[in-house]
């Protein structure tokens, strides 16, 4: 018997199987896709780390206050590896801010293009008073973890590299599917012109900037503030505990970390977009720069990337007092 399966079927198939393998491996359900965002975290599911309540947000301390925050961002603001809710950045921002609820709407490894189809197509339609943009580091690092080679005619540019992992699944449904296995395949041309290393972080830079204006100038077109916030590295991190140095040192060895440069890839990130934010008027935090996070000796990273629940508590009084300074 022939079963004809129906095209988005198949298509929502390959993604919910992607979705799936990645979240065997990091141990959280990540993607589901709706007509009104094009990817938000699985509503209503409960680990004993996390929970995501109806709206597909992480759930957090919230009470009667005024106005609404929005956080935006990758895992790194979502409050990866952290033991429960409360320790994220934004749930400690609910508590003790008395003006403002901290709603956690990070996901994990969304780059800016994704937080600015976030917010114009999802995040819009609960009003909030201001969004607090908390990224950087995913632009950078993810285009250069699939760059191999030079020239590189495309990557994952403002996007997770998870689409081209629903790519090469697509295409290899395909393959095992169609009735005669030899026909020949033709291959797509790679869009766009091929790039030196320098053209790729020239693309990366502009995208970055673009992304991040546009994400506030439509925040400011419905009526809402906006900060951005350069999220902290450990690489950048003026005084290293014992376990940092041994951090960075292990993914050093395993993930070529400091042959690939990207902290310093990172800063210059950082550096040519902070000059753009001053002539847009674009309001920032630099975490990195904050002497209450850089300069503090303890341990306040479970990775390079990935703030523990002291981490999260400094980055909270840091951008509490942004609030309160700024707005």
């Amino acid at each position: 018997m022939i079963v004809t399966i129906n095209k988005n079927i198949c298509v929502n198939v390959c993604i919910l199987l992607v979705s799936f393998s990645i979240s065997l491996l990091i141990g959280y359900s990540i993607y589901i896709y709706t007509q009104q965002s094009p990817e938000i975290l699985y509503p209503t599911q409960k680990s004993s780390s996390y929970s995501i309540n109806k709206y597909g947000f992480r759930d957090g301390y919230t009470s009667d206050k005024p106005y609404t925050a929005m956080v935006l961002g990758g895992s790194a603001a979502f409050g990866f590896a952290l033991d429960n809710n409360d320790e994220t950045f934004s749930s400690k921002m609910s508590q003790s801010n008395k003006k403002y609820n901290v709603i956690n709407s990070a996901v994990i490894g969304f780059l800016s293009g994704q937080e600015l189809s976030q917010m114009i197509h999802y995040l819009d339609n609960f009003n909030p008073s201001i969004y607090i943009v908390f990224d950087g580091w995913n632009d950078i690092y993810d285009p250069y973890l699939f760059a191999k080679s030079w020239p590189m005619s495309y990557g994952p540019i403002g996007f997770h590299n998870v689409f081209f992992m629903m790519e090469n699944r697509l295409a290899d449904y395909f393959q095992l599917t169609r009735k005669d296995k030899h026909l020949k395949v033709d291959s797509l041309e790679q869009i766009g012109e091929p790039l030196t290393e320098k053209e790729y972080f020239q693309k990366i830079l502009t995208t970055y900037i673009s992304n991040i204006g546009k994400m506030r100038s439509f925040a400011n077109s419905r009526g809402a503030s906006f900060l951005h916030v350069f999220q902290p590295e450990l690489g950048s991190k003026r005084i290293l505990s014992r376990s940092e140095q041994e951090i960075l040192s292990t993914w050093s060895e395993k993930y070529k970390y400091r042959d690939s440069h990207i902290t310093e890839k990172y800063r210059d990130l950082i550096k040519i977009a902070k000059d753009s934010f001053l002539e847009k008027n674009i309001i920032y935090v630099d975490i990195n720069e904050e002497a209450a996070f850089s300069e503090n000796s303890q341990t306040l990273f479970f990775d390079v990337i990935h703030p523990n629940e002291l981490g999260h508590e400094i980055i909270a009084k840091i951008l509490n007092q942004a609030l309160s300074d700024k707005f």
